[in-house]
């Protein structure tokens, strides 16, 4: 379960920011939106903010904070994954932290990179303190101390633990790496032929999980009465899906985008709710209508009982009595290229108020574009 999480110097993010997912007490509160347990936190995140504003961002920094713990990047890659913002060339450190709790432990993971190297990490599993790491000075629990060795400046030391030893990592570190890189499903370059591939045959051989995904679809009035399966034509392509219009069959590409997009986002939605995992996706609202977005935002909150979801849209129904005001966080960018966050309980707004998303549209939270107009427009 994902509690928070923290970047600075990431990307447009120069400055301290902070994604909460724990609620806020002011809102009112409804069982089916929290999940419960020792720290509360929210299951829904939804991100607002003009294009190019830095939405992504916010979603691709948890995404690097796996990818920096798997060890998947070489020293050369480093400055290219974390993308520093270098306001006036200024050399300043990245910084990263996360907090979350797997299989009845709790994780505070941070580490802090300057010039492709790490100057500082630490990793605390239940406040008891397992790795503590300066420019200078590695300091890890008696467990860990022979590993010191192993350490290189520009890798994580707690990365370079799972990476060396796989099968040794016991019952308290292995949910840590579990969560990072196992528990977080991700959509963040649409419906690619790979997401298609890997969702057919999630979809072929669970029977269960294709049954719930072809009455989920029956129900949105798209016309389609069941899914089914064809013979491919490689091996990469081994089964096609395809629906079916009554007796009329279709290959699921001739089918509308939304329709594309609800299905498989419907297939990830389904899998992370059953694993109590967190599924994010990049522009969920993208060509679904503003009533299916809503339909599976609701049917994720309540039938979820420890899985998250974080997505951006910009479809701004469902600010208006929908989505708690906790539950969405803007985006915006100033003159110089800086992005940063604000989450909407910042603001004093009933929470059954129905006019948040033309409060939003004119620019009050801001967050959206400025059209400017031509000199020569009348």
């Amino acid at each position: 379960m994902l509690i928070a999480y923290r970047i600075k110097n990431y990307r447009s993010f120069r400055d301290d920011t902070l994604i909460s997912f724990v609620p806020d007490d002011s809102v009112v509160q409804n069982k089916s939106d929290v999940i419960i347990a020792e720290q509360p936190a929210l299951k829904i995140m939804s991100i607002y903010g003009a294009n190019a504003s830095g939405k992504s961002s916010v979603l691709l920094a948890l995404q690097t904070i796996s990818r920096i713990v798997a060890l998947d990047v070489d020293k050369t890659e480093i400055s290219q994954v974390i993308s520093a913002f270098k306001p006036d060339g200024k050399n300043i450190p990245t910084e990263f932290e996360i907090w979350f709790s797997c299989m009845q432990h709790m994780y505070h993971f941070g580490i802090t990179f300057q010039n492709e190297h790490v100057i500082e990490e630490f990793l605390d599993v239940d406040d008891q303190v397992l790795v503590e790491r300066t420019e200078d000075e590695l300091s890890v629990h008696e467990d860990l101390a022979i590993l010191k060795r192993l350490c290189k400046s520009e890798y994580s030391f707690v990365g370079t633990i799972r990476k060396l030893f796989p099968d040794s990592l016991g019952d308290i570190l292995s949910p840590f790496y579990i969560f990072l890189l196992q528990k977080i499903f991700y959509s963040m370059y649409g419906i690619t032929s790979y997401t298609k591939q890997t969702l057919n045959e999630k979809l072929y051989s669970d029977d269960n999980l294709y049954k719930k995904v072809e009455q989920l679809t029956s129900q949105i009035d798209t016309g389609i009465s069941e899914l089914d399966f064809i013979p491919g034509f490689s091996e990469h392509d081994s089964k096609i899906l395809f629906t079916k219009h009554g007796d009329t069959c279709f290959s699921l590409d001739e089918e509308s985008q939304g329709t594309i997009n609800f299905i498989y986002f419907t297939t990830m939605m389904l899998t992370v709710i059953e694993k109590g995992d967190l599924l994010i996706i990049d522009e969920l609202s993208a060509s679904l209508h503003p009533l299916l977005t809503r339909f599976f935002i609701d049917y994720f909150c309540k039938n979820s009982t420890s899985a998250q979801l974080i997505f951006t849209t910009h479809d701004p129904t469902l600010m208006d009595n929908f989505l708690r005001t906790d539950e969405i966080t803007i985006v915006t960018k100033d003159c110089n290229g800086i992005s940063s966050v604000e989450s909407l309980a910042d603001y004093e707004l009933s929470q059954s108020d129905a006019s948040i998303s033309s409060r939003y549209l004119g620019g009050r939270f801001m967050g959206v574009p400025t059209i400017r107009r031509r000199s020569d427009e009348t």
